[in-house]
């Protein structure tokens, strides 16, 4: 692991970042978790199809999987991490938005689709989900897959298993939104 950027936002974030809550920080700032749920699903419907993707800039959805990297690498660090679970009703916005004055639709795109209701109550849980599917070499090196496929017409994806992969892609940007959300005395340490 590099030390001067464990985890790796250099190269997205322009800075390297020290401390995995300040990672998934930056990372939210740099974009919201429908545009890391729509560039995953987009991606790898492509994946799926065989075709090359172009709904946006390849620059853009380069970055923002670079992001989803840093996310898993900072993940991986929290792994063992428990939460205790709501204290409020399960659906208080607070919960799961980060804005408090968010409209509707910013509701609606921050509520978790993939996360199973023990998830949703420990986000912590389905990190771990995430990584008993593979390690984090194989999951770096999954995504570099992914994003080469999504480009290249000569590239052969594999045996990726396309379905899996999007509901614990997904799976992990909710959960890591909802410690965002939810962990903010996190961000002063480090």
């Amino acid at each position: 692991m590099n030390y001067n950027d464990p985890y790796k936002t250099r190269c997205w974030q322009g800075r390297p970042i020290q401390n995995p809550y300040k990672v998934l920080a930056a990372c939210f700032k740099y974009t919201s978790i429908a545009a890391y749920h729509s560039s995953i699903k987009n991606v790898l419907l492509c994946v799926e199809k065989e075709t090359i993707y172009k709904k946006e800039d390849p620059a853009v959805v380069y970055n923002r999987f670079k992001a989803i990297r840093s996310i898993m690498l900072a993940a991986c660090t929290l792994k063992n991490e428990s939460s205790p679970g709501p204290q409020e009703a399960l659906m208080h916005h607070s919960l799961y938005c980060n804005d408090a004055e968010a409209d509707e639709e910013d509701l609606w795109n921050s509520l978790p689709r993939v996360l199973t209701l023990e998830e949703y109550k420990d986000p912590y849980s389905a990190i771990r989900r995430f990584f008993r599917y593979q390690s984090p070499q194989k999951w770096k090196d999954t995504l570099r897959t992914i994003l080469y496929s999504a480009y290249s017409s000569s590239i052969d994806p594999g045996e990726l298993e396309v379905l899996d992969l999007y509901l614990l892609l997904a799976g992990l940007m909710e959960a890591v939104h909802l410690i965002h959300v939810r962990e903010k005395d996190n961000l002063q340490e480090g």
